[in-house]
């Protein structure tokens, strides 16, 4: 395209008129230039986008149709001859995942057990277990109804169940 030169042109509105065509024109021809994107760009940008939603859809959307739940089959308070005390308690996980940490308490504080699982072990979807662990003797008496609490934790939940178990002697 040639350039245009002022002095030939003798009409400044011509003149204003001739830029305004030269830029229209090179308007036009960055717009029929029609290259696209890259295949190669393509294909990558698509494999990062299906990675990155397979891991949205993995970690966030997934745990939300999974839920940490579990049932108290049975619980026990034993006092031995000796005076040490034990909380026997069985446990089946009914939830959908696996429960990684179970804590056991009484409302009133006078006992607790941290995790009853070892580490590492996990009460997988469906197992049954019993758990005994010997636990402080504050105040423990034969006879007495205490309120226990356990909470399961697991995949980053928890659930908490509320039991009542009368204290027995062996």
């Amino acid at each position: 395209m040639e350039k245009l030169d002022s002095k030939k042109i003798h009409s400044r509105k011509i003149y204003k008129e001739a830029i305004l065509y030269q830029h229209e024109m090179k308007r036009i021809e960055f717009f029929k230039d029609r290259r696209g994107i890259s295949g190669v760009v393509v294909a990558i940008l698509l494999t990062v986008i299906g990675i990155a939603g397979v891991v949205l859809l993995w970690t966030v959307i997934l745990p939300m149709f999974t839920n940490i739940d579990f049932v108290i089959l049975n619980a026990k308070l034993l006092i031995t001859n000796t005076g040490k005390c034990f909380i026997e308690i069985e446990i089946m996980n009914s939830g959908g995942m696996d429960i990684t940490k179970l804590k056991v308490k009484d409302a009133e504080g006078t006992f607790g057990v941290e995790n009853l699982l070892d580490a590492g072990e996990v009460l997988r979807k469906g197992e049954k277990r019993t758990f005994v662990k010997e636990i402080s003797d504050k105040g423990i008496q034969s006879g007495n109804t205490y309120l226990i609490q356990v909470t399961a934790e697991g995949g980053g939940r928890y659930t908490d169940k509320t039991i009542s178990v009368t204290a027995v002697s062996q």
